[in-house]
């Protein structure tokens, strides 16, 4: 970054009769530029903090006549940080985006991680209140990071027993944005995970820990790309003592490097729709050394929540094997203290261990080392998502061990037994750090060539999304519609108009399969149904008949490997009655509701037959919009064909030996 660019446009902006303060990150050359520049214009620009005593983080601001308000633009990593507001000006932020308010104050001369300080956003349409848990950052400023779930204008207050940081207040306009929000279980369907603006979703991650492995940002950004290419959702890593979140435990000091670098790449995973699995504690020699509800855990919970609560997609948990060192009150408590810090409600849980089941949790966290679907099925809650958080490596004589085949049919175990996340581990233990207490991690830099199953996960939350859509809402296990012998299992909806059938098949580590057919009961299940085989090695799709409700099905797979199959109703018809002459008298008659029966106009996802004198075969037509269509386009032929409808809309026609 060019200091003298940066300084200059501050001097323009100092012409509004506001004090603009600018934080930047330096190299050696430019601090020596900026102490340069701070010698030749001494009356233009001035730096709060020193250039030439090795402070890489430097606060500028351009001198003014008077002070109204502070603002800070601090475009650090992208992340949108604003200090206070004029009163002529507001900030503006897309939602779901997390914006950080930075608040300086030098009088203070304590302990500064013991100093609080809140943030309540007030949302002043409807009166919805947000209040945040501050944190100090370094070289005098506290900050409070907000993350805004409602468009339109909020106003915020600071709260804190420090004069100098109690009430600050200003204003936040929210605009919309895609970004798919927070991943959370889905208030109508509790048991699903879902994107509060966005669609469901079988979590899976992989273990990589972004506190402490120590590449680039180039590299955690192709990181982030290639899970995002892969359809992945996470990465699952810790954040105790032995992972360094402290300095120095006993003075109550955070590691700012560690902590900033982690925000860093917290923002290049919010900025692509990723999230994070967090366990706080580990086990063994990683244990913390201070005890149950010690001011140093009260305060790294609370550093914590501070710094990550204002992200989406963000799920806390309290650790490994936890029973070894907290008991059942402090599990109970770990939760409230989630609870009352962030007041977005991001899932929480402990992972269990022993009989400690945290209270009130929002999602249940197991250590199943294993993917049998028995393992799987018993630990479903009811009433909240579930994760299995003991990640499977993809090597069958390691700990947890999978192959990569293994990993392959676990993520397809985690469909049908109702939407479980999982994790997925590296091979060998990673020291990444010098820590004490190695785990399995993925190298950050090397994790598209040490991960060996990403092409076949990729391929299992585009089918949830695109082929069982909403309807996933609804779907839990359903073992009264197969016969489970051999290894076959059922995911349905209760009105059974989609079906999921998984086949083991014969090379599971953890499940038995015997390759053959499989039965479906339908004796109770009314209507007509598409089937079709989906390769989960390739995603290939193949339609393998029309089946009747009322009777049971024998459905053989090409081979002995795993299979999927999925069941769809066949929607009752729309029947096309008129246009019984040539095309020249169909146009606007194919608007007309009263042409079709039995129900009008065919809406969205409705199959209609259309009935004409132009070939010996019915046509199915694919619907996909109820726009009026003002004419059609026959191709002289019982292949595809168009209807064109209203702008913008192309309807495929196709006939039935096609389907």
């Amino acid at each position: 970054m060019d200091i003298s660019s940066v300084s200059m446009g501050l001097v323009a902006f100092a012409s509004k009769s506001q004090i603009i303060h600018f934080e930047i990150r330096l190299s050696n050359t430019e601090k020596a530029e900026g102490a340069m520049l701070k010698r030749e214009h001494p009356a233009i620009l001035n730096t709060q903090t020193p250039i030439e005593d090795g402070n890489d983080l430097v606060l500028f601001s351009a001198a003014v006549t008077y002070l109204q308000r502070w603002i800070v633009i601090q475009p650090l990593w992208g992340v949108l940080v604003w200090l206070g507001l004029t009163s002529s000006s507001m900030a503006e932020v897309e939602k779901w985006q997390r914006m950080v308010l930075s608040f300086p104050n030098t009088s203070f001369s304590g302990n500064p991680f013991e100093l609080e300080v809140d943030g309540t956003f007030t949302h002043t349409a409807t009166g919805t209140q947000i209040t945040l848990p501050g944190y100090y950052d370094g070289n005098h400023i506290w900050n409070v990071a907000f993350m805004p779930t409602m468009v339109g204008a909020w106003t915020y207050m600071t709260h804190s027993s420090d004069a100098e940081l109690n009430g600050q207040t200003g204003a936040v306009d929210v605009i919309a944005s895609g970004h798919p929000g927070m991943l959370v279980a889905d208030p109508s369907h509790p048991n699903k995970w879902k994107y509060t603006d966005g669609d469901f979703v079988v979590p899976i991650g992989v273990f990589v820990s972004a506190m402490l492995d120590p590449s680039s940002e180039a590299d955690f950004s192709a990181m982030a790309d290639f899970l995002v290419a892969n359809h992945l959702q996470m990465i699952n890593f810790r954040l105790s003592e032995n992972d360094k979140a402290f300095s120095n435990v006993n003075a109550l000091q955070m590691n700012l490097t560690l902590w900033d670098r982690l925000e860093q790449r917290m923002e290049i995973l919010s900025q692509r729709g990723l999230g994070v699995d967090i366990m706080l504690y580990t086990d063994d020699s990683g244990r913390p050394s201070y005890g149950p509800m010690a001011d140093a855990e009260r305060l790294l919970i609370r550093y914590m929540v501070a710094r990550l609560a204002s992200y989406p997609s963000v799920n806390f948990n309290s650790g490994i094997d936890i029973a070894e060192y907290r008991d059942q009150a402090w599990v109970n408590w770990y939760g409230q203290q989630l609870g009352a810090l962030d007041p977005y409600g991001h899932p929480v849980s402990s992972r269990r261990s022993g009989n400690l089941i945290m209270q009130d949790q929002t999602f249940s966290s197991t250590g199943q080392r294993n993917s049998t679907m028995g393992k799987l099925l018993s630990q479903v809650v009811d009433g909240i998502p579930e994760m299995n958080n003991d990640n499977f490596s993809e090597n069958a004589t390691g700990i947890n061990g999978h192959t990569p085949e293994d990993i392959r049919r676990t993520a397809w175990k985690a469909v049908v037994a109702g939407g479980i996340g999982f994790h997925v581990r590296h091979n060998v233990l990673n020291c990444v750090g010098g820590i004490t207490e190695c785990d399995r991690y993925f190298d950050v830099a090397s994790l598209p060539t040490q991960l060996d199953s990403e092409h076949w996960l990729s391929l299992v939350n585009p089918f949830v999304q695109r082929k069982l859509g909403d309807v996933f809402g609804d779907m839990e296990p359903a073992p009264s519609i197969v016969d489970s012998s051999g290894g076959k299992w059922a995911l349905a909806d209760p009105a059974r108009t989609k079906m999921l059938f998984w086949l083991v098949g014969t090379g599971d580590t953890w499940d038995s399969g015997d390759g053959g057919p499989i039965t479906l009961l339908l004796n109770d299940v009314s209507g007509t149904f598409n089937a079709t085989w989906i390769d989960p090695r390739t995603g290939k799709e193949s339609f393998a008949g029309v089946l009747a409700g009322g009777q049971n099905h024998a459905l053989t797979p090409s081979n002995s490997d795993d299979w999927v199959l999925l069941l769809e109703t066949v929607p009752e018809p729309h029947s096309w009655m008129g246009c019984q002459n040539s095309f020249q008298s169909c146009i606007g008659i194919w608007s007309e509701p009263s042409n079709w029966s039995p129900a009008g106009l065919p809406g969205a996802n409705w199959v209609a037959i259309v009935d004409h004198d132009f070939s010996s075969v019915d046509i199915l037509a694919v619907v996909e919009t109820d726009s009026t269509v003002n004419s059609v386009d026959l191709l002289g032929s019982t292949g595809p064909m168009i209807l064109e409808v209203l702008e913008g809309v192309t309807l495929t026609v196709m006939s039935t030996r096609l389907i």
